[in-house]
């Protein structure tokens, strides 16, 4: 994935009414095929926000906010056209609501570049793509037994960059 053109970030929200998961793979992954394939979109992420913190839709529940660079510059009624219905508040994001990621240090990434830490942030969205497209719809798995699956795949991550005891130390150190 490249780095996103901040000038060129676009946003929406995906109500989420059911269990997260589900809508992962029956909302949020079908609108993300759609991006790449139908809007040529070169990079994007989705986070679980509220209306507070992500998209301020009439809707006090939890939402996926997914940003995206819109790569073919499609106007926004063409990509209201193209996205499901389901996608709400379609719109541009000012540069300056990209410029900084909360809990991001960008003096630590290379050149100082806010733009690297979106890109590790959308690639992280298309693995967990990726890792759920690899199974059957949480409608054929039973809720509890894809969750342990997934937080299983999650558990390696963690093994692989010892976080969790980084974070004892860490919290030792403090004490």
């Amino acid at each position: 994935m490249k780095k996103p053109d901040i000038e060129n970030v676009w946003e929406m929200a995906i109500r989420i009414l059911d269990d997260h998961i589900k809508i992962l793979q029956t909302e949020v992954i079908p609108t993300i095929t759609v991006l790449k394939e139908k809007c040529r979109v070169k990079w994007y992420c989705f986070l679980i926000h509220s209306r507070n913190n992500g998209v301020p839709i009439p809707y006090n529940g939890p939402q996926f906010h997914i940003r995206f660079e819109n790569s073919a510059n499609l106007s926004q009624e063409e990509l209201s056209k193209l996205l499901p219905d389901y996608c709400e508040m379609i719109r541009k994001v000012e540069s300056k609501d990209v410029e900084k990621i909360s809990g991001i240090d960008t003096t630590l990434l290379k050149e100082d570049d806010i733009r690297e830490a979106w890109r590790i942030i959308g690639e992280s969205c298309e693995w967990i793509v990726g890792m759920l497209n690899a199974h059957k719809l949480e409608f054929d798995i039973p809720p509890d037994k894809i969750r342990l699956q997934i937080g299983q795949f999650l558990h390696y991550l963690a093994n692989i960059t010892q976080l969790s005891i980084m974070i004892k130390i860490k919290k030792e150190v403090k004490n």
